[in-house]
């Protein structure tokens, strides 16, 4: 892993992961916490490794992806990723959320299409293809630290050209 987030560059294409430290409900360079009603909803959940354990699993499709979680919280914040995604200029968005051993998540592409679980799932190993299981490897770090914060694992994508060496 480079530093920034950035991801060595696989021959075929590159991917550029922009972590976001805020979510579009504050200002723009504000982290972005989970609103209080989520927070209220969410189990306290501080084990980083449980969190990290979970989202392997759901990453890897060991285990299944949670509607009513996508349906309590994350659908409650598409427009406003999908704003955020716009507003950046990224390629696409990936979020995140584990609570209780239940994992959900979402990829907005750049055309403002939205991809939940089992969809997200599928887009994000289309789109990287070449390089899941590295970029998962850097992300799940960083996205457990953010949701076991109470804050949802939020990670803006750009896609770099492929190296001519």
């Amino acid at each position: 892993m480079l530093r920034g987030g950035r991801l060595p560059k696989s021959p075929k294409s590159a991917t550029f992961i922009k972590l976001r430290h805020h979510l579009p409900l504050g200002s723009p360079f504000d982290r972005l916490q989970v609103s209080r009603a989520l927070a209220a909803k969410m189990s306290t959940m501080s084990n980083m490794k449980k969190i990290t354990a979970d989202l392997q699993s759901a990453l890897s499709g060991q285990s299944p992806l949670s509607i009513d979680l996508y349906v309590e919280v994350l659908a409650d914040y598409e427009a406003e990723l999908k704003a955020s995604l716009d507003k950046d200029a990224d390629d696409a968005l990936l979020c995140m959320l584990a609570d209780d051993g239940d994992v959900a998540m979402m990829v907005i592409d750049w055309d403002g299409s939205i991809y939940r679980n089992e969809n997200a799932l599928k887009k994000l190993r289309a789109m990287w293809r070449h390089r899941f299981e590295t970029n998962v490897q850097t992300l799940v770090p960083i996205l457990s630290t953010h949701i076991s914060q109470k804050n949802l694992g939020v990670a803006g994508i750009k896609w770099l050209p492929a190296s001519t060496d």
